[in-house]
């Protein structure tokens, strides 16, 4: 199961107002756009960043699409609501056909759903699990600079953009045995009726008590390397 992460960058429109307290643009003089993005694969060491410094948006946005295409599962933070939709927005725009469907997690929706936190973002979650925080920058000084195309912002812009990818997987993988609907690595078993951690993968997971169903058990598995609960043989009809 091939397993993307990513994190986009984007920059703002830019409109006429008649003031800046609740307005609504007069005229939108530049639609928004994307800066950059950062990607990796699951597993892999190498973190990667493409950015419009030295090509078009076009030409990046294609780029992404590659990789939407490869990819089974796709993990981002606030990725359902946010980077999701604004990568198909620029596929939209840009005439390219959907990727190949895949299956989508968003780290920010299952910190919500599992867990009482005082803070959801990405940062927090990181300095919480103390897995690592993101680069810290002085605020949009970083996006004016690199629409300027300034070198020492786009410089640690990607710095910044690479590190959300980082931080993004060590989150993801403390909360995979939260993960509800995992996509499913038994789907990916070469071996059949062999069991494996549905959320990780492993063939590591001890077996555990029987639970009882309207007419027959079944085993409980624990995951030793992810901590996940799941389920493996009817072993009894009751």
């Amino acid at each position: 199961m091939k397993t993307l992460l990513f994190d986009i960058e984007t920059r703002p429109l830019l409109s006429y107002n008649w003031g800046v307290y609740e307005q609504n643009a007069i005229k939108v003089v530049e639609d928004w756009g994307i800066l950059c993005f950062s990607w990796k694969w699951l597993g892999e060491k190498k973190t990667f960043v493409e950015t419009i410094e030295n090509q078009s948006e076009e030409k990046l946005i294609k780029k992404l699409h590659k990789l939407f295409d490869e990819a089974d599962v796709i993990i981002a933070h606030n990725g359902n609501k946010f980077d999701l939709k604004k990568s198909n927005a620029k596929f939209l725009q840009y005439r390219l056909t959907p990727p190949s469907p895949y299956k989508r997690i968003d780290t920010l929706l299952v910190a919500r759903q599992n867990f009482s936190l005082t803070s959801n973002k990405l940062d927090d979650l990181g300095e919480l699990l103390n897995v690592g925080r993101k680069v810290k920058h002085p605020g949009f000084e970083m996006w004016e600079g690199c629409m300027r195309g300034e070198a020492k912002w786009w410089s640690l812009m990607k710095k910044y953009n690479k590190q959300d990818v980082v931080l993004l997987e060590k989150v993801y993988l403390a909360l995979l045995p939260w993960v509800q609907n995992h996509p499913n690595y038994q789907w990916f078993m070469d071996e059949k009726g062999k069991h494996c951690c549905p959320n990780c993968g492993s063939e590591a997971y001890q077996k555990r008590n029987l639970e009882k169903r309207l007419n027959y058990l079944i085993r409980r598995l624990h995951c030793t390397d992810c901590g996940k609960w799941f389920y493996g043989e009817k072993v009894k009809k009751v």
